[in-house]
């Protein structure tokens, strides 16, 4: 990979060009083939609470058992608001499309955390298109063609953490989310019609106080 960049003021510019093909089974080798794919990306940051980015990107043959070159955009708003350490508020909007071969996908995501002293809420909202004929025939191998099933998913989570302890740095909090799924028709008889999920969980985290090497 060679990765260019130019950065002045509010403004950024990178550039990258890259193997295009993703990595096979075997995670442990080193995998070498011409740079034949690219990449760019413009950042703008008007005022230290905005951040503004837009990027496209071209990959060639990415897929080794889907033929065909993928264009890649995507584009995304954040805003952050910190009135002191323990009143945070951080929130970003994203879109983003995929250009393959005989489908088109796009996706849209907006999410919120805001933090109080211990407590964090948070919230994540998902819009976007999916072939479905994957879920629909997992064990098959996915072959592109014309005409292809494409068709929207939506998912809202809604959740809390409360942290509760700092230890040697750290510190230690419990959440849990629900999940509420709205899946296209024709996979309603494979994933259900009013799909519901859940988590609890427990989080560690660096203190905001403390130098973690």
């Amino acid at each position: 990979m060679v990765t260019l960049g130019a950065d002045r003021g509010p403004l950024a510019i990178e550039a990258s060009f890259f193997r295009g093909r993703e990595p096979d089974e075997h995670r442990y080798d080193l995998e070498f083939g011409a740079l034949d794919s690219w990449s760019a990306r413009v950042w703008f940051r008007p005022t230290p609470a905005w951040s503004v980015q837009l990027s496209h990107g071209l990959l060639h043959e990415p897929e080794a058992l889907e033929p065909g070159d993928q264009r890649r955009t995507n584009a995304s708003v954040s805003w952050l608001r910190q009135a002191d350490e323990s009143h945070v508020t951080a929130v970003t909007g994203a879109v983003g499309r995929t250009v393959r071969t005989f489908s088109t996908l796009r996706g849209v995501l907006l999410e919120a955390t805001h933090r109080a002293g211990n407590t964090s809420l948070y919230g994540r909202y998902e819009d976007r298109t999916i072939e479905t004929e994957i879920l629909l025939f997992p064990q098959i191998v996915h072959v592109p063609h014309p005409g292809e099933l494409v068709d929207p998913i939506q998912a809202l989570t809604i959740g809390m953490v409360q942290d509760f302890a700092e230890w040697r740095g750290f510190r230690v909090g419990g959440g849990a989310d629900i999940v509420f799924h709205h899946v296209p028709e024709l996979l309603e008889f494979t994933h259900g019609a009013n799909v519901r999920s859940g988590h609890v969980f427990i989080r560690v985290r660096p203190s905001r106080h403390a130098h973690v090497h």
